[in-house]
């Protein structure tokens, strides 16, 4: 139905509609009831004994019909501030659904927050309590607060900057205070993260000092390749580069490489190996897998060459002296 369309493009949940829907269904309820018990006591209930006619009815109904109207407004107001934020974030993220997914839950938290807070001083204000002197507490809570949380003030601002220069998303791989896992959770103050045994690390902002983020636009999988000694690195390379023509043939791994292979050659000499180093473009955290299968199919082709790939020896010379 169009209606579904709309909801599901606005993102509106569906438990949130349907407890709206029990929500006006409740009040009409109870509006229905209210003007049925009105109608009894205006013509049943004689003058003197009418509570109708009694000052504090008229008080009563209206502080609560101001109250459900403010109620109503507050929450109409706050559907289409969320709606709004969603678009104009999706709009300047573009493609980057991590981006927005990211940085969504976070600004509209800080935004309900404060709107909770005017709303709450707008329901005690029309129930007819003097808010000013809760205004001026609060400000006195709130310098206290300042300085006492003052590494708290710091993770906030830095994790706003952060998550507003982009660093970092929800779902990227990356190495936070020296800790390195999939980004889980990202919140105003900290970050969580699982590294690949499992164990989560949450790690507030104002501990950071360097992210280093392996999956970034795109990801390389970096290979240091040993061969013996009286290998032809040229015949190696040329051999590297036929793999890498052959998996980006391979219609299950071509999707995820993005450039074929960069091979820059002889990169240094080892104890018991000569070592080739080079790298492969992937669409980010596609490198390991990617690699894997490359690394599978270099061992049996270094096999039906006759390339050998050495392993750590040790030359030990004897001498018979006399005694």
């Amino acid at each position: 139905m169009a209606i579904d369309r709309l909801f599901k493009k606005l993102d509106l949940p569906p438990v949130r509609l349907r407890l709206y829907g029990r929500a006006l269904r409740g009040i009409a309820t109870v509006f229905l009831i209210g003007l049925l018990a009105y109608t009894f006591f205006a013509i049943w209930v004689p003058t003197e004994n009418n509570p109708l006619d009694a000052p504090w009815f008229g008080t009563a109904v209206k502080t609560t019909f101001n109250l459900v109207f403010v109620v109503f407004m507050a929450l109409a107001i706050w559907e289409v501030i969320s709606i709004a934020l969603q678009i104009v974030l999706r709009r300047a993220a573009g493609d980057n659904a991590t981006r927005t997914q990211t940085i969504l839950p976070i600004v509209r938290n800080v935004l309900f927050i404060v709107y909770a807070i005017l709303f709450a001083l707008m329901i005690l204000s029309e129930i007819g309590i003097n808010i000013m002197p809760l205004l001026a507490g609060a400000g006195i809570v709130g310098v206290a607060i300042g300085f006492g949380a003052q590494t708290m003030v710091k993770d906030f601002i830095t994790g706003f900057t952060i998550l507003m220069e982009d660093v970092i998303r929800v779902g990227d791989v990356a190495k936070v205070a020296g800790h390195e896992g999939a980004i889980e959770k990202i919140t105003l103050r900290k970050i969580q993260l699982r590294d690949f045994g499992g164990r989560v690390y949450t790690i507030p902002f104002g501990e950071i000092t360097t992210i280093e983020n392996a999956t970034k636009d795109f990801s390389f999988y970096v290979m240091d390749i040993g061969v013996s000694y009286k290998s032809d690195t040229d015949h190696v390379c040329e051999v590297l580069r036929r793999i890498d023509t052959d998996l980006r043939a391979d219609p299950t791994v071509a999707a995820e490489i993005l450039e074929p292979i960069e091979i820059m050659g002889v990169d240094r000499f080892a104890d018991s190996a000569v070592i080739i180093k080079a790298r492969i473009k992937t669409l980010p955290q596609k490198q390991w897998m990617v690699g894997r299968e490359f690394n599978r199919r270099m061992k049996k082709a270094f096999e039906a060459e006759g390339i050998e790939i050495p392993f750590p020896q040790r030359v030990i010379t004897m001498r018979n002296e006399g005694l």
